[in-house]
Parts: structure tokens; C-alpha cells; sequence
């Protein structure tokens, strides 16, 4: 049995090794950054159990703009998949409120396309722990805020922009959704932005 299954990883791997070096859109390593603008929105109590439920201490920004970035670094598992960390940083604000985000945790990356326009589209997903909070600009009351779970899941486009002995530099368009939740706060963000990764080849 566990001879069956060393043979079956070394041929998983070679065959991954050929298909990376046959597939113009293959990547070894990724080491990205973005940038963003965010239209946000939070909502909830202070990190205070005498304080969450109760209505006095609620706050709720309404909309709010601003922007972040991600940063992270991401090896191919195969050919169209890559996987790895990363860390990121948001702050909205608008008339009365400022809310920010920040976290880090894992990253996937997926190519799906093998030819043509689509080629280079991709598609992530992004799970950790993240920080959020929000308060009045002005100072009064208290913050609200939460340490828990973060998502973010996204699509980006990325075109070569100059090429390199064993790499290459690429940027593009990206979009997406994010949110740092808990049970008793939540901060949500659209985010539209462009992206610059460098890229090894396979």
C-alpha cells in the first residue's frame, strides 16, 4: 500500500512537471501585490459583553470609500493552481465614520482557461483571521470592532508586461468581495483594483 502510493505521488508529480513546462500560461512562483478601491460597509457592536445586543452601542457606517492592498506569495501545485499566504489592509471612510480591516492567512489561485482571451483570467479565494473596526471620526462613543474569521474571493486578468530569463511580470485587472465576521460585527468591501505579480516559469 504504501508503495502504491509513492509511485502514485512521483507520477502525479512528474506528470504535473510536464504539463507546467508545456502550458505557455504555467506559473511556478507567484509573488504578488494589489491595489484597491473599496466601497465599504460595517456594522455591529463594541468587543464587550456587557455591550453587544444592546441597541445604544450599535454602530452602522452606511457606505463608505477608501482602499487597501494585498500582498502574498504563492507556489503551483499544479499547472493552473497555485497556493500559499498572504496579508492585506483596508480603511473606508465617509462623513461620519472610519472603518479599516486588516488579515492574513491562505491563498488559492485558479487558471481554468487553456487558450485564447480567457487564458490568462483567474479566479481566488482567500481564508484567515482578520482584525476589523469601526468608530466615529469625531471620537465620540465606542469602537466596534472584532477579531474572527476573514474571506475574500475574487477574479483578476493578468497580461505580461515584460518577460525575463526564467520569469516574467504581469498586471492586470482585479475584483472582488471581502469580509472580516464575526457573531457580533461585520465589515464588508467591494473592491476593484490592479494587480502586479511576478511570475517564474514552471
Amino acid at each position: 500500500m504504501k508503495r502504491s502510493a509513492v509511485l502514485f505521488a512521483l507520477a502525479f508529480a512528474s506528470l504535473s512537471s510536464v504539463a507546467r513546462a508545456e502550458d505557455p500560461q504555467g506559473r511556478g512562483w507567484v509573488f504578488l501585490a494589489d491595489a484597491q478601491a473599496s466601497l465599504a460597509f460595517a456594522s455591529g457592536y463594541p468587543s464587550d459583553i456587557q455591550k453587544i445586543g444592546d441597541p445604544l452601542y450599535l454602530t452602522t457606517t452606511g457606505a463608505s470609500g477608501g482602499g487597501g492592498g494585498t500582498f502574498a506569495a504563492l507556489a503551483s501545485l499544479h499547472p493552473r493552481v497555485a497556493f500559499g499566504v498572504f496579508g492585506s489592509y483596508g480603511v473606508a471612510l465617509n462623513g461620519t465614520y472610519r472603518s479599516s480591516g486588516a488579515g492574513g492567512g491562505v491563498r488559492v489561485e485558479l487558471l481554468p482557461f487553456s487558450e485564447g482571451w480567457l487564458a490568462p483570467l483567474g479566479f481566488h479565494g482567500s481564508f484567515g483571521v482578520g482584525n476589523a473596526n469601526a468608530e466615529r471620526r469625531d471620537g465620540v462613543g465606542d469602537a466596534a470592532g472584532t477579531t474572527q474569521s476573514l474571506v475574500a474571493i475574487g477574479a483578476f486578468r493578468d497580461s505580461t508586461l515584460a518577460t525575463f530569463e526564467g520569469s516574467r511580470l504581469t498586471w492586470g485587472p482585479t475584483a472582488g468581495y471581502s469580509a472580516v465576521f464575526s457573531r457580533d460585527f461585520a465589515r464588508q468591501s467591494l473592491d476593484l483594483g490592479l494587480r502586479l505579480a511576478w511570475v517564474t516559469n514552471p
